[in-house]
């Protein structure tokens, strides 16, 4: 244990206030381990003075004694029973290294002998607390020792905080490294499912383990959530759809008429017509011409905009014949299937006629609209056609 001078050994008798007992660690008290039985001039230290002699030495993780091992046992005899309480009573190991302190962090094995035993006090020795003890019984008519043993370079692992990445074709790829601190000799590391992996979309719990040379393991667990919350990207046609011949008739149209795409970046590729809804359309020209002061004839026809279903729409095919042809602006909105949605426009047209200098048909503005979010732009006249 690189850097480490002394161990202090805080010790609880009776309830009072803990004592620290304290050896380097090249100590004869601490490189050895005492013969039977321990009492007067055989002893580290006493508890109750001349009744609970204690005999600390450095061990193997299960209490036997190796001057170059890396855990420490703490043994004592007490020779009280009921109603009298028990004896071995640690309450905290305190390592003291060049650079500062800590206290040993797990129980690796313990003896808890006759009726005023209390094993699950064994944790108190490494719990931080100074108040807290343990209490492990007594010797009398006993073969064996009161006995613990703690560890003081405990293995620990820390798991990244939780992540959140965003979808990419239905999952995302997380790459993370746990923090692992502690332990003996080579460690080992596995993390189900690995670093690198490509995680599906919702939240799946990662767990990662880490074992050492002495079979120490620890583990922690963190959430890796893969979302949806990017919106479907739209193309446009780069071609507008042109209707003709301008007869007066309704055309049906259909989203996809002027949509090249829609793609989702989890989910790939979506069906327009399927996942897109008409919000409105406008018209840079008037329903009825007849009904405006710029009379330039258009045929004197009502409703020129029917809005049929959620992706697809009947348009008049017709135009001013004093005009510079007319332009449908078709608003529409795609969602994919986590709600995401994406508010986008194509525009058809009507042209004047099919020579080069008719198309594109001019975009006035508009001045006719049907559907939601028309704003000042008037929608269908209940005076057209009277």
């Amino acid at each position: 244990m690189a850097g480490l001078q002394y161990i202090t050994f805080w010790e609880t008798t009776n309830g009072v206030q803990p004592l620290p007992f304290v050896f380097a660690i090249d100590s004869t008290e601490l490189t050895t381990r005492r013969s039977d039985p321990l009492g007067d001039g055989n002893q580290d230290f006493y508890g109750v003075e001349g009744r609970e002699p204690y005999d600390v030495f450095l061990s193997n993780a299960d209490g036997t004694f190796n001057p170059n091992g890396g855990y420490i046992t703490i043994e004592a005899g007490w020779n009280r029973t009921l109603p009298d309480g028990g004896g071995l009573n640690i309450a905290e190991v305190q390592l003291n290294f060049v650079g500062g302190t800590r206290y040993a962090c797990e129980v690796t094995s313990f003896t808890a002998l006759g009726n005023n035993a209390v094993p699950q006090s064994v944790g108190n020795a490494v719990d931080g607390n100074l108040q807290t003890y343990t209490v492990l019984g007594n010797t009398v008519d006993q073969t064996g020792r009161l006995r613990l043993t703690v560890g003081v370079n405990c293995l620990r692992i820390e798991c990244p905080a939780p992540m959140t990445l965003e979808c990419v074709n239905w999952g995302a790829v997380a790459n993370f490294t746990p923090t692992v601190t502690g332990g003996w000799g080579e460690r080992s590391l596995t993390c189900q499912p690995p670093s690198g992996s490509r995680f599906p979309l919702g939240c799946t719990t990662d767990t990662c383990t880490v074992t050492d040379s002495t079979h120490q393991s620890a583990s922690c667990s963190f959430p890796v959530c893969v979302v949806d919350t990017r919106p479907p990207v739209v193309a446009i046609k780069p071609t507008r759809v042109s209707l003709w011949a301008p007869n007066h008739h309704l055309q049906r149209v259909k989203l996809s008429d002027c949509v090249e795409s829609v793609v989702d970046e989890c989910g790939g590729p979506l069906d327009v017509d399927t996942v897109g809804t008409i919000t409105r359309i406008e018209s840079d020209e008037a329903e009825d011409d007849s009904l405006v002061d710029d009379v330039r004839g258009d045929g004197n026809t009502c409703k020129d905009i029917v809005l049929s279903g959620s992706s697809w729409a009947e348009l008049r095919s017709e135009r001013l014949g004093g005009g510079d042809g007319r332009v449908y602006t078709v608003h529409f909105t795609v969602h994919d299937t986590r709600g995401n949605s994406t508010a986008s426009s194509c525009k058809m047209q009507v042209v004047h006629d099919q020579s080069a200098p008719s198309n594109p048909a001019v975009d006035g503005g508009c001045s006719y609209c049907e559907g939601s979010g028309c704003g000042s732009c008037p929608s269908a006249n209940p005076a057209c056609g009277e």
